[in-house]
């Protein structure tokens, strides 16, 4: 619970202090970027674990209290923030 806590105050420091500082938050958003290190995360994935690890990683994606997490951020990330 610390740990989240220490990054919730982590992260509203930095990006606080950059819209304090004028910057945009639209500028931090790089889809293309985001597709180089996800597709990296997930083929590095694949190779560093065997084929049981791999299966149970699908259950777990298929589940839906994952399915609910990535819709509520999904939701998180449709707001504008101008």
């Amino acid at each position: 619970m610390l740990v989240i806590v220490g990054y919730i105050v982590v992260c509203a420091s930095v990006f606080g202090g950059f819209v304090l500082a004028g910057g945009h938050m639209a500028v931090l958003f790089q889809p293309i970027e985001l597709l180089m290190i996800g597709g990296a995360a997930v083929g590095a994935s694949f190779v560093g674990n065997n084929a049981k690890t791999l299966k149970s990683v699908k259950m777990i994606f298929g589940s839906q209290a994952f399915q609910n997490v990535v819709s509520f951020i999904c939701i998180i990330l449709s707001f504008n923030v101008h």
